[in-house]
């Protein structure tokens, strides 16, 4: 059974998604209230997740990241900064929750609604990118500024 201090223990972790997804952080009260708005009328779905935050961020995921209202960025240029705005949202996603939350790789699924093996597809993808980006981010740190190696 969901409480409202359950809801409530995940609002940091909703509006936190939402911004790693969108990098929209102006936005992201606003999708966290649409969230819980949407999962007040989908209550009998909690009982499939494995916790309330599982639940909550699959209607986040599924509700509301999926709508044109709340466009998820697919790529910004900021030079050489890493930037998980460069990982396609999908990759994305999958890195953060099971990386960032978390997440077993079968809660994972459920929350984006795709197989297991899906997920883990793209986690390994994910982490690729990630490793090159920041391998690029490396090798175009300024010669002006030496590493400190003390």
């Amino acid at each position: 059974m969901t409480t409202e201090a359950d809801v409530v223990e995940c609002l940091p972790a909703l509006e936190k998604f939402f911004y790693l997804m969108t990098g929209d952080d102006n936005r992201s009260y606003e999708a966290t209230s649409l969230t819980l708005l949407i999962a007040k009328g989908r209550l009998g779905r909690r009982r499939l997740f494995p916790s309330t935050l599982a639940w909550l961020l699959n209607v986040l995921w599924s509700e509301v990241l999926q709508t044109a209202s709340f466009s998820p960025v697919s790529h910004l240029d900021i030079g050489a900064l890493i930037s998980l705005s460069q990982i396609p949202l999908p990759e994305r996603a999958v890195l953060v929750l099971v990386d960032g939350y978390k997440l077993d790789l079968s809660t994972t699924a459920l929350v984006i609604a795709e197989p297991v093996e899906t997920i883990s597809d793209r986690l390994e993808h994910a982490r690729v990118m990630f490793s090159k980006l920041a391998g690029f981010a490396e090798s175009r740190s300024p010669a002006c500024c030496p590493q400190d190696d003390s």
